[in-house]
């Protein structure tokens, strides 16, 4: 049987809980309002760069070897449910399709790196850490397309995995296609486009990454703080429910104790009596 003390203990422990649970889900109600915001935009871009690659049917030509690479859009903190596990499953789920073509994984977040690295750590080949601090920008996104276009490992064809905000309770994983510079060239329909020189394909192919990844760090970034806005709330809400449980046992148990000593005295004061008598 627990002791009041230790009973005490535990109320003031789930009390101290659900306070910070409530500050991460106010706060991240308030990130979440302004990343909403940011989603609008940046989805301009990235659907822009997605309807190019669609209507200039690039994709690999039948025959070339696939030498495929993957961006894991998670974060560097948890406490937001499964959302960076979802990110983490669907990138091993493709992997398992693909295990016998050439792979590479760059890990934006190191929680996808962590869970990454038990069975493809040597396909990890570049790490992005120090993320979601601070809202995304589209230099960031200029900066990792840099960092992707001159690591040493090649690529002929990619997928940004990331969440995408569907809702404030709702999101869903999903893959958006990438290609490298040869393949952008040698797509069936690029010569649809008159006057494009090869410094002009180039230049928009660079900026048609930097919007797709832009894209995908919004919409992870908001699903990431719609996700810990739930998680903080059912938080809160279990901790109240765990608290409520613990202080109605407390009070039986002082309540028992409190009858106890009382029977004690008045048990002691009979036999006090009956002895006089």
């Amino acid at each position: 049987m627990a002791t009041l003390k230790s009973l005490a203990a535990q109320i003031k422990s789930l009390k101290n809980i659900g306070k910070i649970t409530k500050s991460m889900r106010m706060v991240s109600a308030s990130k979440f309002s302004k990343a909403q915001l940011a989603v609008k935009d940046a989805r301009v871009f990235g659907e822009a760069a997605e309807i190019y690659y669609e209507r200039a049917e690039i994709r690999l030509l039948p025959g070339t070897l696939p030498e495929n690479l993957y961006i894991a859009m998670t974060s560097d903190r948890g406490l937001c449910g499964a959302a960076n596990a979802q990110i983490c499953r669907y990138i091993k789920d493709d992997l398992k399709q693909h295990r016998n073509e050439l792979n590479h994984i760059i890990c934006v977040g190191v929680i996808s790196r962590n869970t990454l690295k038990f069975e493809y750590a040597e396909k990890i080949s570049l790490v992005v850490d120090k993320v979601g601090a601070k809202p995304y920008t589209f230099l960031d996104a200029s900066k990792l397309a840099s960092s992707i276009l001159t690591m040493d490992e090649g690529f002929n064809n990619g997928k940004i995995v990331f969440n995408e905000l569907k809702s404030v309770t709702s999101y869903r994983t999903i893959a958006t296609s990438i290609y490298s510079l040869a393949t952008v060239f040698a797509a069936p329909k690029m010569n649809f486009y008159d006057n494009l020189d090869p410094e002009t394909v180039q230049s928009f192919f660079e900026f048609s990454l930097t919007c797709l990844l832009y894209r995908a760090m919004v919409e992870s970034s908001a699903s990431e703080h719609s996700a810990r806005l739930i998680a903080m709330e059912n938080a809160s809400r279990n901790a109240e429910k765990v608290k409520n449980k613990v202080s109605v046992q407390f009070n039986r148990n002082r309540q028992a104790a409190i009858t106890k000593e009382l029977t004690e005295i008045v048990s002691g004061a009979t036999a006090v009596n009956t002895a006089k008598n």
